[in-house]
């Protein structure tokens, strides 16, 4: 079947002798000039803001505490829902390939069975933009009180975040954005939300990994080599230890 013919093949490119039609394509570099500049915001907020720098400390201290012990270390599980919950899947991956052992935990399973998985050494850390989800409110109650949880939200106050305020022992890591993504980019679709506090997740997940191995003379490049063995990564890790070119940074 022939395809269609159209007024403007916006697939055709300048080696076809046509030009890029360039409409969609700015929206493109829009989302990705907010996206940076979220970041930009948000490296700025944690240089400047003195709380902030403390809970992003306090959740370094949590985090490590609970595998500081090698012969009876507790778990980091990690909780969410929607794009907060994907990208929790996604943390978790992070934090095991270096050797810190986490998990995913569906807030809606967990009521259904899944809670057996949080042992009294683990600690939480639920992904939520707004502060108040309403899974991981449920989830709340059955979490107990000294399981240390660390809610990492759009919020910059306490205040603001309800899953804080509810449990008032809880560390609250704040992840804003400059704007809103509704303001962005018209739509509230999860971007700059889910950009910032991915960037917030893989700090706490270098820091801490960084802090254990060095009180245990080991190198993250070491311990994540041997996590990772297969694909790109794998070759170019194993690449760089028979050039002696692999030098941890950390």
């Amino acid at each position: 079947m022939n395809r269609p013919t159209t007024t403007k093949d916006c697939t055709s490119s300048p080696e076809d002798g046509n030009p890029l039609d360039t409409r969609f394509l700015n929206v493109a570099l829009k989302i990705i000039s907010t996206q940076r500049a979220a970041v930009t915001h948000l490296e700025s907020y944690y240089q400047t803001n003195d709380l902030a720098r403390a809970a992003l400390s306090a959740s370094i201290d949590i985090i490590h505490l609970t595998f500081q012990n090698p012969d009876s270390q507790g778990k980091l599980i990690i909780s969410g829902i929607g794009k907060s919950g994907k990208l929790g899947e996604k943390l978790a991956a992070t934090f095991t390939s270096l050797g810190l052992q986490s998990c995913f935990l569906h807030p809606t399973d967990a009521l259904h069975g899944d809670l057996g998985i949080i042992q009294p050494k683990d600690a939480v850390l639920m992904l939520t933009s707004s502060g108040r989800t309403p899974e991981l409110i449920n989830l709340l109650p059955h979490i107990p009180r000294q399981i240390p949880i660390i809610v990492l939200a759009s919020c910059a106050k306490s205040s603001d975040c309800k899953i804080s305020r509810l449990r008032p022992n809880s560390i609250l890591l704040p992840a804003p954005v400059h704007e809103s993504e509704e303001v962005s980019i018209g739509i509230p679709v999860p971007t700059t939300t889910t950009v910032n506090a991915h960037a917030v997740g893989n700090s706490l997940a270098v820091a801490v990994s960084a802090r254990l191995y060095a009180e245990r003379g080991k190198c993250v490049v070491g311990v994540f080599r041997s996590n990772h063995p297969g694909g790109a990564i794998g070759e170019r890790l194993r690449s760089g230890l028979m050039a002696g070119s692999v030098r941890s940074r950390l």
